[in-house]
């Protein structure tokens, strides 16, 4: 006869939403692009270990369903993965900035330059700062010509 077996975890070891964690807030920014944009433009967030898994990558891409689904990198975060913050955000705000044509592709070296990298604290310095990338005119730019090429 077999003996039951004892849960020995301790309660307080539960799923819990009391704190919203960064990939949560990305998620739910990418649904609401999608709606934003009726769908024209999505964005999907991708989750890869990194450093022997010392470290979380959260990769944030544009996507154009109607571009045989294109994927455009925006930005990616890092950070430990027993804490949510702090968290570092690479963002490629620049690139194609200072190129002499737009339909070249960046060279590393160039990439390199166009590359910013914010800190965040905190929750609210991590909206902010997805605040200051989802309205800076790059970003928009982006955007618009994945739309204009779907649609168009």
């Amino acid at each position: 006869m077999a003996s039951k077996v004892d849960n020995l975890w301790p309660p307080d070891v539960a799923a819990s939403t009391k704190r919203l964690s960064p990939v949560a807030i990305l998620r739910q920014q990418a649904t609401l692009l999608g709606q934003r944009t009726k769908n024209v433009v999505e964005a999907e967030v991708e989750t890869k270990g990194t450093d022997f898994q010392r470290r979380l990558q959260h990769w944030f891409y544009l996507v154009a369903p109607g571009l045989d689904f294109y994927k455009y990198p925006l930005f990616l975060i890092e950070h430990d993965p027993t804490k949510f913050y702090p968290l570092r955000i690479i963002w490629w705000n620049r690139i194609g900035a200072g190129t002499p044509s737009a339909k070249k592709r960046p060279t590393l070296a160039e990439r390199a330059k166009a590359k910013a990298e914010l800190s965040a604290n905190s929750e609210e310095a991590f909206k902010a700062h997805l605040k200051r990338i989802f309205g800076d005119d790059q970003t928009k730019g982006v955007i618009q010509s994945l739309i204009d090429q779907s649609v168009g």
